[in-house]
């Protein structure tokens, strides 16, 4: 019996679901994704360089494996071990001549070495009893075997490979076997991933390893790749795996020597950029995504013997110029570190809360801007921002992938931040006022702001107007992409009265408004628009097309609320109380989040892709708090005083 890494975290699959590490080792991330291990290559070369006794000094496993598997410990997460890579990059896949000694005699040594210190009871946890014990209890016998990559001569040969598997195996567990406690399972060994449409097929690599007798009892799992870049749709390419996984299972329990073996999918992805071979064709985000979902739903069943999926790969491994090849481009993140649609997939799949939420905007403590900030981390600039102002960042919905952010300058100019523009519009500001930007549904962006002679202007994709329209002295608008094109703003006007403007046309609400504050508006789906704001009486209001209403809910002085529409119909909106914490009414419920918030300031509300809301706000702390279903962090950034943050899905 397979002894898996661990029981499935999911909440939908019945087989451990991995991320292969895509050299790239952001634990703090890997964890949130709710992965069940991640598979980890373990070279020779990544010892030998650090040290030609590596057989007996710790020193030389220190620099490169010992981080893997403590940070990998750490986290809880198990580590599925690659083996591969010789002692020296030019001779790295000349591995399993039997000829070649004493590189085959050192070869083993390795993985003995590997396995007595990072296997049960290894000398690592013995050496590190503070480290969590996780020890490696899978381990892979190289990458794709019938592919001339990783060949030696770059022909792959079918016989030598199971040579050279027998006696790794047999390394494997003749190590474990040593160390074990009575009743302890052996390691689990796994057959090389075979590479689908590998330079040699996957039937035919079996058929010529079978002929050499032990190869079928060698392995434990058989790891395969069912790799499907062809197919004019998403269901065609599932297809394409589902077909080939059944293949394999049939391949191997027809194979005398070999028979029924748990089927280890140790790869497999799309990727959303590159090059490739004949008939490869990249997917969009959004179909990376669907493909995930849809492929590891299916193997969540475990069809056809299928015992664990893994996607490859974590993250982008290069940038998009000069453009690469396709197996760079297959991360749940871009190069950037930005998350794509894939990664809230993956968490979908693992049953993971959603992280890290929102990308958010705010003003630093030393009066910077902070742009597309997660809890992942941000993206810091050297543009200062005017004192007491506020950023606004929308994402954008077609067109320049990406977030968009609007401020006013330390110049007192309005400036964008984002793929479609970075800089001065050349527009001069009200002193104290904060833009507002909206990504149209068409492409681009519009930002409404009060200008320096006070009134209403619109500047952006969908064109630029001054409205003629009077605002209130330190107060900003708020500008919102219609779902059926355009855009509406809506604003506090110099007769203190909420006015909107834009596609669906200017009108005075005849509704007074709180001094000093500002109003907030959102698209509604199915058409329309809902404005929330603080009437003069203290008191929260929301008109428009959803309907008026007084919530009834006294509000903060000089606080100003934020509506975000939901799917389906309806809105909700997040403020600061007249007891100065934070609120959310609306659709989804009315809560006191029992966080209190600094005086002056407001929050910004937004609609996650994968469901539920996230607000992000500026704490009594100073510093930026964001907090919502399965979201709650304290992200200890500093922000100046009486500024406010804002938050994009």
């Amino acid at each position: 019996m397979i002894a898996l890494l661990a029981a499935p975290s999911s909440a939908s699959s019945s087989v451990p679901v991995g991320l292969n590490e895509g050299g790239s080792w952001d634990w703090d991330v890997i964890g949130h994704s709710g992965a069940d291990y991640v598979r980890a290559t373990f070279a020779w070369s990544m010892v030998t360089e650090h040290g030609s006794d590596w057989r007996t000094s710790p020193a030389a496993w220190e620099p490169v494996l010992d981080v893997k598997v403590r940070e990998g410990a750490e986290k809880g997460i198990p580590i599925l071990a690659l083996l591969s890579g010789r002692n020296t990059p030019g001779a790295k896949d000349e591995y399993y001549l039997a000829s070649e000694q004493p590189a085959w005699t050192q070869y083993q040594e390795f993985v003995w070495t590997a396995v007595q210190r990072y296997g049960r009871h290894g000398f690592f946890w013995k050496e590190h009893p503070n480290v969590p014990y996780v020890p490696i209890t899978v381990w892979e016998v190289w990458n794709e075997p019938n592919n001339n990559l990783y060949s030696p001569g770059t022909t792959p040969l079918p016989q030598k490979y199971a040579e050279f598997l027998i006696a790794t195996s047999n390394t494997i567990k003749g190590a474990q076997n040593v160390i074990l406690e009575p009743g302890e399972p052996t390691a689990t060994v796994l057959h090389g991933g075979l590479l689908w449409q590998g330079d040699m097929s996957v039937t035919e690599f079996i058929d010529k390893a079978s002929k050499i007798s032990g190869y079928g009892t060698a392995f434990d799992g058989f790891g395969l790749h069912p790799y499907a870049h062809t197919g004019a749709t998403v269901a065609a390419r599932v297809q394409k795996v589902k077909e080939r996984v059944k293949a394999a299972n049939e391949k191997l329990k027809s194979t005398g020597s070999i028979g029924a073996k748990p089927i280890w999918i140790t790869e497999i992805g799309w990727a959303a950029a590159g090059t490739g071979g004949e008939g490869y064709a990249p997917v969009t985000e959004a179909q990376q995504a669907e493909l995930l979902r849809q492929t590891f739903s299916w193997a969540a069943n475990a069809p056809y013997n299928v015992a664990e999926i893994t996607w490859y790969n974590y993250r982008d491994s290069a940038p998009l110029s000069p453009l690469q090849g396709w197996d760079r481009y297959t991360g749940l993140r871009r190069f950037d570190g930005s998350f794509r649609p894939s990664w809230i997939a993956f968490q979908e799949q693992t049953g993971a809360a959603p992280w890290p939420g929102g990308e958010m905007a705010f003003q630093s403590n030393g009066g910077s801007l902070i742009t597309e900030f997660t809890l992942a981390g941000g993206s810091a600039t050297e543009q200062g921002m005017a004192a007491g102002t506020s950023p606004s960042i929308t994402k954008l919905k077609s067109g320049s992938a990406g977030y968009q952010a609007a401020f006013q300058a330390n110049k007192g100019l309005l400036y964008i931040w984002g793929p479609e523009g970075y800089g001065s519009l050349g527009q001069g500001m009200a002193a104290g006022t904060s833009p507002s930007i909206g990504g149209l549904s068409g492409g681009g962006y519009e930002v409404a702001f009060q200008a320096n002679n006070s009134q209403l202007i619109t500047v952006g994709t969908g064109g630029n107007v001054n409205w003629g329209l009077g605002m209130a002295a330190g107060t900003s608008p708020s500008i919102a992409a219609l779902e059926g094109g355009g855009y509406q703003a809506a604003m506090q006007a110099n007769n203190s009265q909420l006015w909107m403007a834009g596609s669906a046309g200017v009108q005075n609400w005849g509704l007074g408004m709180a001094a000093g504050t500002s109003p907030s508006i959102t698209a509604l789906e199915g058409g329309g628009y809902e404005i929330a704001f603080q009437a003069n009486n203290s008191q929260l209001w929301t008109v428009g097309t959803a309907g008026n209403h007084n919530w009834g809910l006294g509000m903060a002085a000089g606080t100003s609320p934020s509506i975000v529409g939901l799917p389906g119909g309806g809105y909700e909106v997040a403020f600061q109380s007249n007891g100065g914490e934070l609120w959310t009414v609306g659709s989804v419920g009315n809560a006191n989040w029992g966080k209190s918030m600094r005086s002056g300031t407001s929050p910004s509300i937004a609609w996650l892709p994968w469901g539920g809301i996230q607000v992000a706000f500026q704490n009594n702390l100073g510093t930026l708090e964001t907090i919502g279903p399965g979201i709650a962090a304290d992200t200890g950034q500093g922000m100046a005083a009486t500024t406010s943050p804002d938050i994009a899905p």
